[in-house]
């Protein structure tokens, strides 16, 4: 653990990494897509989420444990496969990783990593999964797909949620990075025209066609799992189960690349309900809170991944900082599994929870509630 003044929980490691991080990459990390909807509306959207406790059961032991695609790890919590750690620290993807190993669960990798897939499964103690975008250079997507599986990775991440990225955060446009293009992305280096090696930009090598037929053929070139990330509907959940995904991932991807849709939380129990067992559906966006993390699991996710948190552990602390993140939502999921009467992952149920309306909805509930207008005899 981090032994650090001040930082109990994941919002001290953001308030701390605001002020050690430069400003202009705080702002590439931190923060949602332009007015920032989604993003703002994800926090009321796990309020609106109450529990149900049970008590007089025995919760001496509770045990956080799980499987994943077969795997089983001692947390249900992943890092996202987010690029650019190196922002936050020189070790960047390397940290996370032994940090993911420290913490018994699943280290998924970026494919804009500041390392190389090799490099980061060698510091690897557990599964490794190798994110993927569908790009135009198929003939380096093969390569990619090659190196993944002969590097030992246990699965291949693939985010579709990222047609496009003409467009950047106005936050950043504000507070341009310098180095923005100067970060090293490991994996993202083709054989050019002149026959030389060089590094891909990813907003031109995104391909805009992408389409389901793309993910059979990404499907057809290896037998590795295919975990789908950027799923917010019934509809591309049930398509992703007939084109052969094991997991699916519901994702606004951190409301950082557009603003408007629904939350990840109030997408869940939708996809859940559409694969109806076919395949495991893991989420993320927005947990802060081991209780954020009882909520996701109670209404059907395998496990959550966190993205921005790793990058705030890591800015504090490099490795022992992202331990300690991972440890403090353990620690949180532990106690409200004991103080919900529940000491397995395996009883949590939708049974336990109950929409209520948030303070925000109630339109100054709080505040009668001070007065004691609002209290009850």
């Amino acid at each position: 653990m981090l032994e650090e003044p001040g930082i109990l929980n994941l919002a001290d490691f953001e308030a701390r990494a605001r002020t050690v991080m430069p400003n202009a990459q705080f702002e590439m990390v931190d923060g949602g897509f332009n007015d920032e909807i989604t993003f703002k509306r994800t926090q009321h959207a796990f309020d609106s989420i109450a529990l149900r406790p049970r008590y007089l059961v025995d919760v001496s032991h509770v045990d956080t444990s799980t499987t994943v695609l077969g795997h089983k790890i001692a947390l249900p919590i992943l890092p996202d496969p987010a690029g650019g750690h190196t922002r936050a620290h020189p070790e960047g993807g390397l940290a996370t990783c032994r940090a993911a190993g420290a913490a018994g669960t699943i280290m998924s990798l970026s494919h804009a990593a500041g390392f190389t897939i090799e490099e980061v499964v060698a510091a690897a103690t557990g599964p490794v999964w190798c994110q993927v975008f569908l790009l135009k250079d198929r003939g380096y997507m093969l390569e990619y797909v090659r190196r993944a599986e002969d590097a030992g990775c246990a699965a291949l991440c693939v985010t579709v949620d990222t047609p496009s990225l003409e467009m950047d955060k106005e936050q950043v446009l504000r507070n341009p990075d310098p180095h923005m293009y100067s970060y090293r992305h490991a994996n993202l280096v083709h054989t050019g025209a002149d026959g030389n090696r060089e590094t891909m930009d990813l907003r031109d090598a995104i391909d805009p066609t992408e389409s389901w037929d793309d993910l059979d053929w990404l499907r057809s070139l290896t037998s590795l799992p295919m975990v789908v990330k950027g799923v917010l509907t019934a509809e591309d959940a049930r398509l992703c189960v007939e084109h052969g995904s094991s997991a699916v991932i519901v994702s606004t991807h951190g409301a950082r690349l557009f603003d408007g849709t629904i939350t990840s939380i109030e997408a869940l129990p939708e996809v859940v309900d559409a694969v109806d067992g076919r395949c495991e559906v893991l989420i993320d966006g927005g947990f802060r809170r081991g209780i954020d993390v009882l909520k996701a699991l109670a209404l059907g996710a395998r496990a959550v991944l966190i993205g921005r948190p790793v990058f705030y552990g890591l800015a504090v602390g490099g490795e022992e900082g992202v331990r300690t993140v991972f440890e403090i939502l353990r620690r949180e999921l532990e106690f409200a599994m004991a103080m919900c009467g529940k000491p397995t992952v395996s009883h949590l149920n939708r049974s336990m929870l109950v929409k209520v309306p948030t303070l925000y909805e109630a339109g100054g509930f709080a505040a009668r509630w001070r007065t004691g207008e609002g209290k009850r005899a």
